[in-house]
């Protein structure tokens, strides 16, 4: 699951992985989700958003909001908004 979180950019295959990734709650599948998050647009970042609160982990939570205000403070103002958004329906917060 991780090679395949590492290295899947197909839009069919990925939110395989990242739902296999939450059920399973490996902390090997964290870094990959959080590569996901980062560097993926649309759609495929919030399905590895949706594996790592499936976590249910303060750290790793924490991560997630850390990396929203890095967004904020760049040119992702528009994913910023998004995950914030995100985060917020999920209870996490800023």
């Amino acid at each position: 699951i991780k090679y395949n979180l590492e290295t899947a950019d197909d839009w069919i295959i990925l939110p395989v992985f990242t739902k296999k990734a939450a059920e399973i709650k490996h902390n090997s599948f964290v870094d990959p989700l959080f590569k996901i998050v980062t560097e993926f647009s649309d759609w495929k970042w919030l399905t590895a958003a949706e594996a790592l609160v499936a976590y249910k982990d303060k750290n790793v939570n924490k991560r997630l909001i850390f990396l929203s205000q890095q967004m904020k403070s760049s040119n992702f103002s528009r994913k910023h908004e998004a995950l914030s958004n995100f985060l917020k329906r999920n209870n996490i917060h800023e």
